[in-house]
């Protein structure tokens, strides 16, 4: 069975993109890659566990590396990613078009671009699957998300029952400090959003993780969120249907659309 592990990159709100990333693989993919990249952590020097922005600015369990010494574990981990057979996916969005397109349209419980950008993370890598033949459910493994965790939740059993034929599996959530797969997808999802949000160039360790495999890449322009915000307003006439007016008119002041009926 397929397991995909995601984290996100730009939630704090200080670059100009947000990614997810991740990768998938077979279970037994994950148990070599998790052996490996134990190993890895433990050779000197030592971490305990890795984030790929604390390697870049050289604290918490990089605090006394120089930066080779960074570079060096990192290149490490990168070797263990590439000699797995991983696929890697990621999904982009720029703040300045969720927050102008996007945002003023959805309730205030969903003032985020991590749940538009998760449901297209589903939607790749169950449709990734399906293409090439895979008939088995795909399970996602997320980091922790305490604040967003349940509104995920909902959102993933409202897509997964819309979507009943697709290959979609269970979810849960992890602690990507003993989730050693989510270390690897915290890797790529800061690289991912220094890739689209820097303007130094493309980075050598970018480069080193398609060395073999191109990835996927989902970048949700502005047509897209357009498209998006279309959706959302045509349809309040279901939501009339389904709530009631009272309770329609309630999410519509909200969310600043138009009174529809």
């Amino acid at each position: 069975m397929p397991i995909a592990v995601i984290d996100d990159s730009g939630s704090g709100g200080d670059s100009s993109h947000f990614v997810l990333a991740g990768f998938s693989a077979e279970l037994r993919t994950w148990e070599s890659f998790t052996y490996h990249w134990y190993n890895a952590l433990n050779t000197q020097p030592k971490i305990e566990y890795f984030k790929m922005n604390e390697a870049q600015q050289l604290r918490g369990q990089f605090e006394g590396f120089d930066r080779s010494q960074s570079d060096a574990k990192v290149d490490t981990l990168i070797d263990i990613i590439v000699g797995h057979d991983l696929f890697e996916n990621a999904v982009v969005i720029r703040e300045d078009d969720y927050r102008q397109i996007l945002q003023p349209v959805q309730h205030r419980s969903d003032d985020s671009p991590y749940f538009i950008t998760f449901l297209a993370m589903v939607s790749a890598f169950t449709r990734m699957y399906h293409h090439i033949g895979v008939t088995d459910p795909v399970d996602f493994q997320l980091d922790r998300q305490d604040n967003l965790r349940a509104n995920a939740l909902r959102k993933f059993a409202t897509f997964k029952r819309s979507n009943p034929t697709w290959q979609i599996g269970r979810i849960g959530f992890g602690d990507d400090k003993m989730l050693l797969p989510l270390q690897a997808a915290d890797l790529v999802a800061w690289q991912t959003r220094r890739f689209y949000s820097s303007a130094e160039g493309t980075r050598r360790h970018y480069r080193r993780l398609h060395e073999r495999k191109a990835p996927l890449r989902i970048r949700l322009t502005r047509r897209k969120l357009l498209e998006s915000a279309d959706a959302i307003g045509d349809n309040v006439p279901n939501l009339r249907v389904e709530f009631g007016d009272e309770a329609t008119d309630r999410f519509l002041a909200k969310v600043g659309l138009p009174n529809r009926r």
